[in-house]
């Protein structure tokens, strides 16, 4: 998904029949009470989530023309066709064989929490220290290697302060890789500017997951962080308010820092829990016109509401 004008580009692979390429003007666009946007575009109603260059996009239903695929679990891909039927797909394949997804480049690493919440699904006892935060995007290889990007769900274990009450004062430590996330030809991200740091990351706030999204509202999210450096560089502390909207926040910092520390100062309460919830952390991801070439969004949207007329 790109941003043009006042249009958000939805861009889903035109190389294979089941796909097309459409615009969703943002008058489209409603927020709903689970906090999440939504958009129906040719009969199918659309979850979204984007900005920062991230995004994802799950479709609700499966009346119209338009399918994608969005949901995932551990080493294979589930696409939804137009015969409405679930197809298992494999990942990357090397002589045949399907060797697993690549999880994408989110261009920051995790360093420590100052607590985290255990508790046990299902007999599985799952620690929400936010380490999976590397594994929500996953690169996939169809079998004539045309890449595309996926949102994990399968991955989603954000972190989850673990202290009683609100999380008030928990932090989480983040180490910025570069400056951001540039995608070439192919979409795999790489990391410009090595070492350098950033001045600007994405932060996807509360319990983020489209197949459950009840969870957002019923955790704790932030509503108000303490962003500090920790690189030994010249300090800076900022506090950054975030809209109570399931979205990928883009946050500027004074300077490029290497690594900092976020920390809670005050939550939206959630209807069930009292935990507070941060789902990732993101380099800002560009794509590379040098290698796309320069992308034209007037004419494509002209284009596109010319074939919409015949």
């Amino acid at each position: 998904m790109r941003i043009a004008e006042d249009k958000l580009y939805f861009y889903i692979n035109p190389y294979m029949e089941r796909y097309k390429s459409v615009w969703i003007y943002r008058e489209m666009i409603e927020e709903e009470d689970d906090g999440y946007m939504y958009a129906t575009v040719e009969g199918v109603k659309i979850r979204l989530v984007w900005g920062g260059g991230w995004s994802i996009y799950h479709p609700l239903d499966t009346k119209g023309s338009m399918c994608v695929t969005w949901a995932m679990e551990p080493y294979k891909i589930l696409e939804f066709t137009r015969e409405g039927k679930w197809e298992e797909k494999g990942f990357f394949e090397e002589d045949g064989k399907p060797i697993g997804g690549i999880p994408d480049e989110p261009g920051v690493e995790w360093l420590g929490v100052s607590s985290y919440l255990r508790e046990k699904v299902r007999g599985r006892e799952i620690h929400y220290t936010g380490e999976k935060m590397v594994e929500l995007f996953v690169l996939h290889r169809t079998p004539s290697y045309i890449e595309n990007w996926y949102f994990n769900c399968a991955s989603v274990e954000p972190w989850v302060e673990g202290v009683e009450g609100p999380g008030i004062g928990e932090k989480i430590r983040i180490r910025f890789k570069g400056r951001r996330v540039r995608v070439d030809g192919d979409l795999i991200g790489e990391v410009e500017g090595e070492g350098e740091g950033a001045d600007r990351f994405v932060v996807l706030n509360g319990f983020v997951d489209p197949l459950r999204p009840h969870l957002y509202k019923m955790n704790n999210r932030v509503k108000r962080a303490v962003i500090r450096s920790v690189d030994g560089g010249e300090p800076f502390e900022v506090e950054v308010a975030f809209p109570d909207v399931v979205k990928f926040h883009v946050v500027k910092l004074p300077r490029a820092a290497k690594e900092v520390e976020f920390e809670i100062r005050e939550v939206y309460r959630g209807t069930k829990w009292d935990d507070t919830c941060v789902t990732g952390f993101f380099l800002e991801r560009v794509w590379d016109t040098r290698v796309r070439g320069t992308w034209e969004p007037a004419r494509e949207v002209a284009e596109w509401e010319r074939s919409k007329k015949k």
